[in-house]
């Protein structure tokens, strides 16, 4: 009985565990200064950019208020693959911020961002050390609309 009783206490602590490294959380972007450069695509069929030449955006207030937009979504950490298996069938737009002037598709970036025409979003941030990966708890449909709006995306 006392080894049974052992076993339900170490199972309730992995349990209790696992729910606590999936806890939701507020979205922040403490320091938005690092934002230099914006690459913005739009990736249908999964093919990057076939809906036209990337965007490429480099007023810092514009970033500032696109990060600043996004902040506040509650979110939680974000399982990579089955994101990766969304985006292969979705139409979806990629944002990537970077601290260097010159950015180009497969480069280097901070930060970046998915979105799926549904309104799901998909961080990641790279702070060199550790990649944070973070999706939405909620869907935000009309958010990317509005990014579109304020970036003026027309793709």
């Amino acid at each position: 009985m006392y080894f049974i009783q052992k076993i339900i206490s170490v199972i309730l602590i992995l349990v209790m565990l696992s729910a606590c490294s999936n806890e939701e959380k507020v979205l922040e972007i403490k320091d938005k200064s690092f934002a230099e450069t914006l690459l913005i695509n739009k990736v249908v069929d999964n093919v990057s950019g076939s809906s036209g030449e990337p965007i490429v955006i480099k007023e810092d207030q514009r970033i500032i208020k696109l990060l600043t937009m996004v902040e506040g979504m509650n979110v939680k950490k974000g399982d990579y693959d089955k994101f990766i298996n969304k985006l292969r069938i979705r139409d979806s737009y990629s944002f990537s911020i970077s601290d260097e002037e010159k950015l180009t598709t497969g480069t280097y970036v901070a930060y970046s961002f998915y979105v799926l025409e549904d309104g799901t979003f998909f961080f990641i941030q790279n702070t060199g050390d550790a990649i944070k990966r973070y999706i939405t708890t909620k869907k935000y449909p009309d958010m990317l609309n509005k990014i579109k709006e304020t970036l003026e995306i027309d793709f």
